[in-house]
């Protein structure tokens, strides 16, 4: 799947290009969804999080900009949640 075609899924999924630009908010607007679908060759990083909630998971990170490492993305965040959950175990201290 390409990221215009996991794009376009996301839109299919939420229903329009102006529909997703509401969700993912931030002052994205449908015409930057647009430029995405036709002259982009990835979504931006920043937004790919973002779609992947609003469409629960049903398109990821990766399919929608397949340039970043996003396991390693992934596992950091986990890290630190565990790190913020038990404390001891990212200082090192039991």
């Amino acid at each position: 799947m390409t990221p215009q075609e996991a794009l376009q899924k996301a839109i299919d999924i939420v229903g329009s290009q102006a529909r997703l630009a509401r969700e993912i908010g931030g002052g994205i607007k449908q015409a930057h969804i647009s430029y995405w679908i036709t002259h982009a060759e990835v979504v931006p990083a920043e937004h790919c999080p973002t779609i992947e909630r609003i469409v629960q998971h049903a398109v990821r990170c990766e399919e929608l900009n397949p340039r970043v490492d996003w396991w390693v993305l992934r596992h950091a965040a986990v890290a630190a949640q565990v790190g913020q959950l038990q404390p001891g175990l990212r200082t090192g201290t039991h």
